[in-house]
């Protein structure tokens, strides 16, 4: 993965006054079309959190579910500044040794602040969240809570157009073979004014792969997607999440418990 800038990454952010405080994490970062985390019923799957595993250094949900969410309390910040699980290493939350960015202030620069990945209805033209497992052959997406660049001093919500989050997917988990799936544009009607916001990726197809199966989101100030879905540049933040996919029929219970997927 590549650890330095890229050179078509930009040199510097606009230089304007620091701010005296940082925002609050707003509540509104909070996945609110994840779906439900009550009992499921006979035929559909729960809704579960994550848990960091230290073997793939990255969120993992190792049993069957319709959603699977790395919550705030996993992700938030960079390692450049407050990545909870980031250790004396400074590393980040991937699995392949991505690495974020080398500079940045929480709550002013880009960051990743929960990550999801959600099962949809197959027969529902607006990707609507089931509570129907992730398997193969099923229709998911992923939705990622995002803080936004709005300037030094934290109120031009016209630096928000400067951010970009790349999603992908991996049909394998360890190692990961990262698929492009969708780059999204930030704009600033689309965070609050604390400069949090939902974003969603495009719906896509859960292939036939290993049980374990992985995705991710590269946030970018400026510069151009990576090749290696790994942009490392200055405030850039990559995060992982990997999950449980049930077969198409006759799912199982739960996955391998090694971090590593068996093949």
């Amino acid at each position: 993965p590549v650890t330095s800038s890229p050179s078509s990454s930009p040199s510097g952010k606009p230089t304007t006054l620091n701010p005296t405080s940082q925002p609050s994490r707003n509540p509104s970062a909070s996945p609110t079309s994840r779906p439900p985390t009550s009992q499921p019923t006979s035929s559909s799957a729960p809704a579960l959190e994550a848990t960091f595993d230290i073997e793939i250094t990255a969120p993992k949900c190792g049993e069957i579910s319709s959603s699977c969410t790395a919550t705030s309390d996993l992700l938030i910040g960079t390692a450049a500044n407050d990545e909870p699980n980031q250790g004396d290493d400074k590393s980040s939350n991937t699995i392949n040794g991505c690495q974020d960015g080398s500079d940045g202030v929480y709550g002013r620069d880009e960051s990743i602040e929960w990550l999801s990945i959600v099962s949809v209805d197959p027969d529902s033209d607006s990707d609507e969240p089931w509570d129907q497992p992730l398997k193969v052959g099923g229709k998911a997406k992923i939705i990622a809570g995002l803080h936004a660049y709005r300037g030094n001093n934290g109120n031009d919500p016209s630096q928000v157009s400067n951010d970009y989050a790349d999603f992908y997917f991996s049909s394998e988990a360890n190692p990961p073979d990262w698929k492009f799936l969708d780059t999204i544009q930030l704009s600033g009607d689309e965070v609050d004014s604390d400069g949090f916001g939902t974003f969603t990726s495009k719906s896509f197809i859960i292939e036939e792969g290993t049980p374990m199966q992985a995705i991710r989101v590269d946030f970018r100030y400026q510069g151009d997607r990576d090749d290696e879905a790994c942009t490392g540049g200055q405030w850039a933040d990559t995060d992982d999440l990997s999950f449980f996919v049930a077969p198409a029929t006759a799912p199982p219970t739960s996955s391998p418990t090694s971090g590593s997927p068996t093949t």
